[in-house]
């Protein structure tokens, strides 16, 4: 059956397949491609890229690419992305602190699976600072946030295999109440360690997409 909001919907599985890296780094998109493997006429597909290339998820430098593509990622990209995860996470903690938001963490995480695994770890990292930056009440900020998440998901997917006591790590967080200087040091630690180890990271992310959507 075919969906009533095929715009919608091919945004949303453009999304997943980019952040799970089933579409690898650096990859062209071509619309017609596109659209016969996710089922869609080719108008949706090319306004789902617009929408996601307008959002900062994938390029879209017509100049140079005549199309779409995934972007690039290099190991200083990577590093860079986390320093401005932990610049808008902790923006939008000083605001939590302002407003006298009560984080709550631990919530988050009772709301996600099993950290065990790869899918249940990342869900659990977004849901935790998915949490604090609402707690800024910025919508600029939450949907900053979101296009830096989605850029890091990939990655959050293979820190329990290359960081050790990664979920740990994310235990410690979630065990914050409230938006104090305690938990902006262990924010600024938790990402330092990432940006850190960006190169390992990123070597796992491509040996990821490179196995094909398949992949464990």
């Amino acid at each position: 059956m075919r969906s009533r909001d095929p715009f919608g919907a091919a945004v949303e599985k453009l999304r997943g397949q980019i952040r799970r890296g089933e579409i690898a780094p650096g990859e062209p998109l071509i619309v017609l491609d596109l659209a016969r493997v996710l089922s869609f006429s080719a108008t949706p597909v090319r306004e789902a890229l617009a929408y996601l290339a307008g959002e900062g998820l994938i390029d879209g430098r017509r100049e140079k690419l005549r199309g779409y593509a995934t972007w690039t990622l290099t190991a200083v990209d990577l590093a860079d992305l986390y320093r401005l995860h932990a610049t808008l996470v902790l923006l939008a903690l000083g605001e939590a602190a302002r407003r006298g938001a009560q984080l709550d963490l631990g919530r988050a995480l009772a709301g996600a699976d099993d950290l065990a695994t790869a899918a249940g770890y990342a869900r659990a990292t977004e849901l935790v600072f998915d949490r604090i930056v609402r707690g800024a009440g910025s919508a600029v900020i939450r949907r900053a946030h979101r296009v830096v998440a989605d850029r890091l998901h990939l990655v959050r997917l293979l820190e329990p295999s290359i960081l050790t006591e990664a979920a740990q790590e994310l235990r410690n967080l979630a065990a914050f109440n409230d938006a104090g200087a305690l938990l902006a040091q262990a924010i600024r630690t938790y990402h330092r360690r990432r940006a850190a180890d960006s190169e390992r990271l990123l070597a796992a992310a491509q040996r990821r997409a490179s196995a094909g959507p398949s992949a464990p």
